[in-house]
């Protein structure tokens, strides 16, 4: 019993950055989208290179920009996109950045984090351990997701009839933010039930 519970942890950080990215159109139609960008902070500049790195390697739904001014490409909507923090990097940049809404932006920062950004809705602190790209069939995940947006729509439609949102007692500023990870919380489960067949393992 106690293997199936390994199995099944997940970072709710990365799993929200690729689902929320991945299925981001959907969850907008149905008012469960973030409304601003998601800031992680690793311990320093490296760790937060490899990270991005990772990222966009594994999950192939993610690309890297250093600079949001001199960028190249505009990225896919399906797309999350990283702005690396450096030095060079200025406050107006980066708050244009993450307010984009055509994808989700990340920004990723080495080290301390500037303090006009420390007022922020989406802060999250990624120890080492909690950098490693993975979660429960990735693979199958990626294919749920693809296979089966009339499913989704009806978990993000009952969503907000849930007693969670109606009920919901929160700050009104945040109420989105809820709606985005519980709506991520339910997605999720949906597939475990499918590939585990266990309600109580997969519990949300």
């Amino acid at each position: 019993m106690e293997r199936h519970f390994k199995e099944i942890e997940v970072n709710w950080t990365l799993l929200s950055i690729y689902t929320g990215s991945f299925l981001r159109y959907i969850m907008k139609d149905f008012n469960s989208f973030l409304n601003t960008g998601i800031v992680i902070v690793v311990d320093n500049e490296i760790q937060a290179e490899n990270f991005i790195s990772d990222y966009c390697m594994k999950t192939l739904n993610g690309c890297k920009v250093t600079s949001w001014k001199k960028r190249k490409n505009y990225p896919e909507n399906f797309c999350c996109v990283f702005l690396l923090q450096s030095k060079s990097t200025t406050e107006a940049e980066v708050i244009e950045f993450l307010q984009e809404k055509d994808f989700l932006p990340v920004l990723v920062s080495g080290g301390v984090l500037p303090e006009y950004l420390r007022s922020r809705k989406h802060i999250f602190r990624l120890q080492k351990p909690e950098l490693e790209i993975e979660f429960c069939d990735r693979k199958k995940f990626q294919e749920y997701l693809v296979q089966n947006v009339v499913e989704i729509c009806e978990i993000l439609e009952n969503l907000q009839k849930s007693i969670a949102c109606t009920e919901y007692s929160g700050s009104i500023e945040m109420k989105t933010s809820f709606r985005f990870f519980a709506a991520i919380g339910y997605i999720y489960s949906k597939f475990l039930k499918k590939i585990i067949r266990s309600e109580r393992l997969t519990y949300f």
